[in-house]
């Protein structure tokens, strides 16, 4: 997808699948950030996805999603607020990228 003409609060729609069922997702652009995470300090786009009604996550903007904004798009960072508290991940290293990652000195 071609992100350059995305302006904040921008509404993209996906086909993406959540507890056996396939959604329509919407998913809402926050804009641009840089996050430092445990691979280095990145440029990042911004996406909250608005989630269906569910038992597990807490809200339909629930989760917040970063990734790389450069040709690879690679997930950086995802956290998730749930009903039993909070989880998330974060790329820690990566190899063999087609494309040089937006690593930010």
């Amino acid at each position: 997808m071609d992100f350059s003409k995305l302006k904040v609060k921008d509404t993209v729609t996906i086909a993406g699948f959540f507890e056996d069922e396939f959604y329509k997702l919407k998913i809402i652009y926050h804009g641009k950030q840089t996050i430092k995470i445990k691979a280095g300090k990145v440029r990042a786009l911004v996406f909250k996805p608005v989630m269906p009604d569910n038992k597990l996550f807490d809200g339909e903007n629930s989760i917040t999603a970063w990734f790389s904004d450069d040709k690879n798009r690679i997930p950086l960072k995802i956290d998730a607020k749930m009903f039993i508290g909070s989880a998330g991940v974060e790329l820690t290293e990566y190899s063999g990228l087609k494309n040089p990652l937006n690593i930010v000195k």
